[in-house]
C-alpha cells in the first residue's frame, strides 16, 4: 500500500464516519420534530433569528462597501439591513413567546430581505446576475408575505416537512452507509 493509498483511505474513513453522524443526526432531528413539535418550533425560531441577523448584517455589509450603488440606495439597503437585524435579535430574545409572533417577525424580514435583494439587483448589478437577484428577492417576499397571512399552515407545514425530510434523509443515510460498509467488508474478505 502506498502512501498515497493510505491518506486515501484516511480521507474515506473520515467522510464515512461524517456520513454517519450526519445521517443518524438528520434522522433525530426529523424525529424529534415530529414527536415535539413545541419544542422544535421554538428551536426553528432561533436558527431564523440567526439567519435574519446574517441576512441582516450582510445587506449592511453592501450598503458599506457598495460603491458603484447611490447613496440614496446604500442608504435604504443599509437601513432595511439594520431593520432585518433588528426582526432577528427579536426572534433570538424571546424565542419562547408566541410562534405566531415570531413567524410574523420572520415573514416581515423575509418580505424586507427580498425589497433589499431586488433593490439590490438594480442598483449594483447588470443583466444576468440581476435576473438571479431578483427571482431571489420575489421568491423571499412572495413567502414572506405567505408566512404573514397564513401564520398557523405555515408553522405546521414548515414543521412537519422539514421533520419528514430529515427523517427520510437520515433513513436513507442509514441504510446505504450500512449497505455500503458490509458490501466492503465482504470485498475484504
Amino acid at each position: 500500500m502506498t502512501r498515497h493509498d493510505a491518506l486515501d483511505n484516511q480521507v474515506r474513513s473520515v467522510f464515512r464516519r461524517g456520513a454517519w453522524i450526519a445521517a443518524v443526526g438528520a434522522l433525530l432531528v426529523g424525529a424529534f420534530g415530529l414527536i415535539f413539535p413545541q419544542a422544535a418550533l421554538r428551536s426553528v425560531a432561533l436558527l431564523f433569528g440567526v439567519y435574519l441577523i446574517v441576512a441582516g448584517i450582510s445587506r449592511v455589509f453592501t450598503a458599506v462597501s457598495g460603491k458603484e450603488m447611490q447613496t440614496g440606495w446604500r442608504w435604504f439597503v443599509g437601513l432595511m439591513g439594520l431593520v432585518v437585524i433588528v426582526a432577528g435579535v427579536l426572534c433570538l430574545n424571546n424565542p419562547f413567546g408566541t410562534l405566531i409572533a415570531i413567524e410574523l417577525i420572520i415573514g416581515i424580514g423575509w418580505m424586507i430581505d427580498g425589497l433589499i435583494c431586488i433593490i439590490t439587483a438594480f442598483a449594483l448589478f447588470r443583466r444576468g446576475t440581476r435576473a438571479t437577484l431578483v427571482l431571489t428577492g420575489l421568491a423571499s417576499f412572495v413567502l414572506g408575505l405567505l408566512v404573514i397571512l397564513l401564520p398557523g399552515a405555515a408553522i405546521v407545514g414548515f414543521l412537519f416537512v422539514t421533520a419528514i425530510f430529515l427523517a427520510v434523509i437520515g433513513v436513507v443515510g442509514v441504510v446505504s452507509l450500512a449497505i455500503s460498509g458490509s458490501r466492503r467488508r465482504a470485498e475484504s474478505a
